[in-house]
C-alpha cells in the first residue's frame, strides 16, 4: 500500500508531512506495538470518532490538534506496516492476526512469529525460547496471558489485560483461572490479604480472594487510582461554571461513600499509596519550577512539600520504604534516569541513568528493576536490568523481552509480562 493511498482522505495541507513520517516507518510495527500513548489515549480517540461522528479527539486533550495529528499518524503507520508485513511473507515469516503467526527460522531454533515480527533478519528469541542472557539467570514461563498489569503474592500471579478478564495462576503450575469478566482493559491491579482491586474504564472494583461474593464497584468516574492503608484512593473531576476541578477522594475497600482528601489537584500521571500517604505527579509544580511529586500525608491530613528531586516523574512505585520513579521526558529514545526519594522527599538519590524507553519499573527492599531497549536491537525489544538503590551492582537479568507491559517483584523473582502473551519469571540471582 503506497503512502498516497493511505493519505487520500487526509487534508492536503498535512499530506506532505505525513507522507514523510509514514515513508520513514515501513518497519514501524514494533514501535507502534510498544509505544504507550498514555497521554493521548488513541483508542479513546477512535471510539469517540465512531460513536459521535466527530473528528478524532483524545480523552484528556479534547480538541487538541496534536492529538488529532497523532491519530492520523498512527493510522497511516499501522496501515502501511500491515501491508509491508504481508509482503514480507516471501521471506519466510507468516503474519497472522491477534499476535499469532507461523515460524521464522534464522539458522537457530524455530521462533514463533507474530504480527510484530516483520523483520526476519532480526532474531526473535522470545517466542521459542526464554529471554535469557548468556551467563545470566534462566527465565521460565510463569503463565500465559495478555497482561496490562500484574500483581504477585506468595501463591498466585494475578493480572488484567486485553482478554477483558481478571485472571490468576498458581505460581506452582501457571494454569490460568478466570475470576471475573471485565468491561474494559485495566491499568493496574492490587492484592491484599483479603481482596483484589482493579480498574476497568473509569470504574474501580474489588473482589474477595476466596470468591465468596461477586465484584463490588468501589468508584465510578475515576481517573488515576491507588490502593494503600486499607482504602482505595482515586482522582475525579467535576465541572462548575464551565471550569473543570479535580480532587482526590478515598473509599473503603469493601465499598461505601467516598471521603474527600484534597481538592484543587492535577494528577498528571501515576498515583500510588503506602501506609503513610498518597502520592501523585502534578504538572503545575513542574511549571512553577519546583518538584512535581505531591504527597497527602495520613499523619498530618494535609499536603506536604513537593519532592524537590522529581521534575518529570513516570512509573512511580511506592514500597513503604521509599518512592522510586523514572525521571525524564518520555520521548522515544530519550535517556531516562531511575531515581528514588525518602517518604517525605527530603533525601534521595539516583540508581542509574542514560536508559532509553523504560517501559516498566519495580522494586524490592534493596534493588530497583527496570526494562530498557537495547540501542543495537530493533525497537520493541527490551532487556531487564537491576541495581541497588545506592547505584551499585548493575546487572542484566534478561534479554530481548518483546514489548514489556507490566512488572511485579517478589522475594526471589521478577515477573515481566510480554506483549506476545507470556508472563516471564526471572530469578534475581
Amino acid at each position: 500500500m503506497a503512502p498516497e493511498e493511505i493519505l487520500s482522505s487526509v487534508e492536503p495541507s498535512r499530506r506532505e508531512f505525513l507522507k514523510k513520517v509514514i515513508a520513514g516507518t515501513t518497519f514501524a510495527v514494533p514501535l507502534m506495538a510498544s509505544f504507550s500513548m498514555e497521554g493521548l489515549s488513541v483508542e479513546s480517540a477512535w471510539a469517540s470518532n465512531v460513536t459521535t461522528n466527530q473528528p478524532p479527539l483524545c480523552s484528556n486533550m479534547s480538541g487538541s490538534p496534536c492529538c488529532t495529528l497523532a491519530v492520523e499518524i498512527a493510522a497511516g503507520i499501522g496501515a502501511l506496516s500491515f501491508g509491508t508485513a504481508q509482503e514480507l511473507e516471501s521471506f519466510g515469516g507468516k503474519v497472522g492476526s491477534g499476535g499469532q503467526g507461523g515460524a521464522i527460522t534464522d539458522g537457530g531454533p524455530s521462533k514463533e512469529a507474530s504480527f510484530f515480527d516483520v523483520r526476519p533478519d532480526v532474531p526473535r528469541p522470545e517466542g521459542g525460547v526464554a529471554p535469557g542472557c548468556p551467563g545470566g539467570p534462566v527465565p521460565t514461563r510463569a503463565a500465559e496471558g495478555l497482561a496490562d498489569a500484574i500483581a504477585v503474592t506468595s501463591s498466585y500471579l494475578y493480572w488484567v489485560g486485553s482478554d477483558l478478564a481478571v485472571t490468576r495462576a498458581p505460581l506452582s503450575t501457571g494454569i490460568p483461572e478466570k475470576l471475573t469478566d471485565t468491561s474494559a482493559r485495566g491499568t493496574a491491579i492490587r492484592v491484599d490479604a483479603a481482596r483484589i482491586y482493579w480498574d476497568e474504564g473509569s470504574s474501580i472494583y474489588s473482589l474477595p480472594l476466596d470468591l465468596s461474593a461477586g465484584a463490588t464497584r468501589l468508584a465510578a468516574g475515576a481517573g488515576h487510582w491507588a490502593f494503600g492503608s486499607g482504602r482505595v484512593f482515586y482522582s475525579r473531576r467535576s465541572q462548575t461554571d464551565g471550569n473543570f476541578l479535580e480532587e482526590i477522594v478515598s473509599v473503603p475497600v469493601a465499598g461505601g461513600l467516598p471521603s474527600l482528601l484534597v481538592s484543587n489537584v492535577l494528577v498528571a500521571n501515576d498515583m500510588v499509596a503506602d501506609a503513610t500517604g498518597v502520592y501523585w505527579h502534578d504538572w503545575r509544580a513542574y511549571d512553577s519550577g519546583s518538584g512535581s511529586i505531591e504527597k497527602y500525608s495520613f499523619v498530618s491530613a494535609s499536603l506536604g512539600t513537593p519532592f524537590p528531586s522529581a521534575r518529570i516523574p513516570q512509573r512511580i512505585v511506592a514500597d513503604g520504604s521509599r518512592l522510586t520513579w523514572v525521571e525524564g521526558q518520555f520521548i522515544l529514545g530519550y535517556p531516562l534516569a531511575i531515581q528514588w526519594a525518602s517518604l517525605d522527599g527530603s533525601t534521595g538519590g539516583r540508581v542509574s541513568d542514560g536508559w532509553p524507553n523504560v517501559w516498566v519499573l519495580g522494586t524490592d527492599p534493596t534493588n530497583a528493576y527496570w526494562t530498557s531497549e537495547d540501542s543495537d536491537d530493533a525497537h520493541g525489544f527490551s532487556n531487564l536490568w537491576t541495581a541497588t538503590f545506592a547505584g551499585a551492582g548493575l546487572r542484566k537479568l534478561a534479554c530481548d523481552i518483546t514489548s514489556p507491559t507490566a512488572i511485579a517483584v517478589d522475594a526471589t523473582s521478577v515477573y515481566v509480562a510480554s506483549r506476545l502473551g507470556t508472563i516471564w519469571r526471572i530469578p534475581k540471582q
